[in-house]
């Protein structure tokens, strides 16, 4: 695990573009990532919570169930942790401020899916509708005119470049 950790750490200082790492860890940051009988130590996490610490991650904030992974359900070893998770550094937060993790629902597996979401949902209160933000419109032709004109009625908002 310690060359993962250090592999983190490398890309972190070797690149200031925007990135976010999701997936399974098989590993905890915090106690209460697990839940057991017997309390999981605190040595044995410090590693992974150190190397996220020393490349500036922040965690996506995870909807639903709290762990996504288990291990002998229906006796009384019964395990669940939280292995999966994205994290991502600041740069691509300040891109998605808004974005989360979900954690679905699993039929067969011993690991829930987990789905980065970058929908950007508000309910627009005159009007009470909901608008849908969808980060792949950034990508269309013209789409910066389209904002400007569409904004051009506020005349309390500034649009930033």
């Amino acid at each position: 695990m310690r060359l993962s950790w250090d592999l983190l750490r490398l890309l972190a200082t070797q690149n200031n573009f925007s990135w976010l790492c999701a997936g399974d860890y098989n590993d905890i940051i915090f106690s209460t990532d697990k839940k057991e009988r017997i309390p999981h130590p605190n040595w044995l996490f410090t590693g992974f919570r150190n190397a996220v610490n020393d490349c500036g991650f922040f965690y996506l904030p995870l909807i639903g169930y709290k762990f996504t992974w288990t291990r002998g359900r229906g006796s009384p070893n019964f395990v669940e942790e939280r292995l999966d998770r994205a994290m991502g550094n600041y740069v691509w937060h300040g891109k998605i401020p808004h974005a989360k993790l979900l954690n679905l629902v699993a039929i067969v597996s011993d690991h829930t899916p987990i789905l980065v979401d970058t929908t950007l949902c508000t309910i627009i209160s005159h009007r009470r509708k909901s608008f849908c933000f969808e980060i792949k419109w950034l990508l269309e032709d013209g789409i910066g005119e389209v904002v400007k004109r569409s904004w051009s009625g506020f005349n309390d908002f500034a649009i930033m470049d």
